[in-house]
């Protein structure tokens, strides 16, 4: 099972999107082309929340998604372990991708430099445990800066 933030491109009286939930699916599942995440109890009790809140849903939204939120009928188990399915084989489950996040990144960096910086910083000390270490950056700094003296 691969980890990844879902959402669904319906939201609710207030919002036109929901809002991210972390899941989990297996990289050769998908439905119709969409993917078919499943979700931590916890994190399945925030999406039932979402959803079934009867200040921000109408009665017939909450009607068309209440079988979802039965944690009996969408328990499933994977590898022993506990997971619930939310309508993943009727529901359009969008995952947030590299492009989504790079977006977000640059609409955020771009108006503080000091995130950028943080940012940068996390991303080396990744690096550094990797076996590549900081040698990839440092090369292609190197070859950016050969073509700007070219």
């Amino acid at each position: 099972m691969k980890q990844a933030y879902f959402y669904l491109p319906c939201g609710n009286k207030l919002d036109s999107e929901s809002p991210n939930f972390r899941g989990y699916y297996d990289v050769k599942q998908s439905w119709n082309g969409w993917k078919c995440p499943k979700f931590e109890e916890r994190e399945f009790n925030k999406i039932v929340e979402y959803y079934t809140n009867k200040e921000t849903n109408t009665k017939e939204m909450i009607e068309e998604i209440i079988d979802f939120c039965d944690k009996k009928k969408n328990k499933v188990i994977i590898d022993n372990k506990e997971y619930y399915d939310y309508g993943s084989m009727v529901l359009c489950w969008q995952i947030i991708d590299k492009e989504d996040i790079i977006q977000k990144l640059y609409k955020h960096c771009f108006k503080d430099k000091e995130y950028l910086g943080e940012i940068l910083f996390e991303y080396l000390e990744l690096l550094e445990t990797q076996e590549i270490g900081l040698c990839g950056i440092v090369e292609t700094l190197e070859e950016r800066e050969n073509k700007e003296n070219e």
